[in-house]
């Protein structure tokens, strides 16, 4: 089945950015952190508008979000979980919970991390549960579907190699794979 889209489908602070990076590397026009359209509550999901036909992937929190629906929309589509140790995401998430995406509007914001986290607030208790709710997630909605999802440690150091195999991509020679947010 012909690839509609590529979808980043890990929480923040997983590697997303730098997955975002890369897929625009390998020539998959991508968008990282989607912005919002209208209120979340009415439809429970990213809602997908014009801009985002533009791009061939989308990747971060409100992809991960909305994973199922994107899938239903977009058959065909390849999703890859950027995963990481749950004790070193926690570390990096506290450090950033004050983090606000300039182009979010923070009520939908908040509504987002209500749903995913459970609070609006970093709670090292309701993230650890929602990091752990959301992986056993995706490996049950994927669980007879392996063509169609990666789950890449890329703060681990898995690379280039297991993402172009997986989009069937030529690996870049003489280019590293980004890393953004090295500290984190």
């Amino acid at each position: 089945m012909l690839c509609t889209k590529v979808f980043g489908i890990g929480l923040s602070r997983t590697g997303t950015t730098s997955l975002n990076e890369a897929l625009n590397i390998l020539g998959i026009k991508s968008l990282h952190f989607p912005s919002f359209v209208g209120p979340l509550s009415y439809c429970g999901i990213l809602k997908i508008n014009a801009e985002h036909f533009d791009y061939d992937g989308l990747t971060d929190t409100p992809v991960a979000y909305s994973y199922k629906k994107l899938d239903k929309k977009f058959p065909g589509s390849k999703f890859i979980f950027t995963e990481r140790d749950i004790d070193s995401w926690l570390t990096s998430c506290e450090k950033y919970k004050a983090f606000r995406p300039e182009n979010q509007n923070p009520v939908a914001l908040d509504l987002l991390h209500k749903k995913l986290y459970w609070t609006t607030i970093f709670d090292e208790k309701l993230f650890r549960k929602a990091y752990e709710k959301h992986k056993a997630d995706v490996s049950n909605y994927f669980r007879n579907r392996e063509d169609d999802l990666l789950r890449i440690n890329i703060t681990k150091g898995e690379r280039w190699e297991r993402l172009c195999i997986f989009l069937d991509k030529e690996i870049p020679q003489d280019t590293p794979f980004p890393h953004s947010n090295k500290s984190n």
